[in-house]
């Protein structure tokens, strides 16, 4: 009985939604030929959403480790794409910016993202699409509070 509640409740729903639509994207990076995986994608465009975040601001919105964000930021700023600097509120801190090389990035892989949440989103019109979308984002404002 249990099993057939969960299995249908929002929450699962979305979190299943959510982990079949990272692995679309996760496949569609792996085949740009782009050298970088999707976690340094993932990297890229959380520190585009929080310009001159600390590095364990970082780990802890992307829900990893700081030596795994450590690691990507590292072949990050080896190809050019970010940059490192002392956080000015605390010395001890490094914050991270994104550098001007990483607009090709964003360009290369953009479309392949939009294309991916397309096939996701196939079939439902654009009122519920806006709706899913408005939900979702006061769900997440919710939980952002806790």
């Amino acid at each position: 009985m249990l099993q057939h509640q969960t299995d249908n409740s929002a929450a699962f729903v979305l979190t299943d939604a959510a982990r079949l639509l990272r692995g679309e994207i996760d496949r569609c990076v792996l085949r740009s030929g782009l050298p970088l995986t999707p976690g340094a994608i993932n990297t890229l465009t959380m520190i585009e959403r929080h310009e001159g975040v600390r590095q364990n601001v970082l780990a802890e919105k992307m829900g990893v480790e700081p030596m795994t964000v450590s690691s990507y930021i590292d072949r990050l700023e080896a190809l050019g794409l970010v940059e490192r600097s002392t956080d000015p509120v605390d010395r001890r801190a490094k914050v991270v910016t994104l550098t001007e090389g990483v607009a090709q990035v964003f360009d290369a892989v953009g479309p392949m993202i939009a294309s991916a949440y397309e096939r996701a989103m196939e079939g439902i019109d654009s009122s519920a699409r806006e709706a899913l979308e408005g939900a979702l984002k006061r769900m997440r404002q919710n939980l952002s509070r806790a």
